[in-house]
This record gives structure tokens, C-alpha cells and sequence, in this order.
């Protein structure tokens, strides 16, 4: 005796729904990147105002955890 489960979605809008999953994963990462290389910039830099650096470090530290 045997569990089966059956999907009701078509193989075609899987597919569709995956696609759209995916990008918006890829956009999320895409975004986090930016920001993280932006405020890594931010720490690097000589000519940056101590405001934008505490702004850049506490991103930082919200991204590590």
C-alpha cells in the first residue's frame, strides 16, 4: 500500500510558476549584492561623512546576522 500524491498543476504551469520564482529569487540577490558592495564601498572610501559610514555599518551588520 502505496502513498501517491498527484500534483492538479499542469506540467506547463509549473513551469511558468517557476520561471517567475526564479527571477524573483535572482532580483533578491541581484538587490542584496548591491547594497552590500555599496556599503562596502561606503567603509572603504577616504572621503565619506561618518554619518554614511555608521549607515553602511549597521547594513552590514543587519546583513551578517
Amino acid at each position: 500500500m502505496a502513498l501517491q500524491i498527484e500534483s492538479e498543476e499542469r506540467p506547463a504551469d509549473g513551469h511558468v510558476r517557476r520561471i517567475k520564482d526564479l527571477s524573483l529569487f535572482f532580483f533578491g540577490i541581484l538587490v542584496l549584492s548591491t547594497v552590500i558592495g555599496y556599503s562596502l564601498t561606503v567603509l572603504v572610501a577616504d572621503c565619506v561623512a561618518e554619518e554614511d559610514r555608521r549607515w553602511a555599518t549597521s547594513t552590514l551588520a543587519c546583513w551578517a546576522g
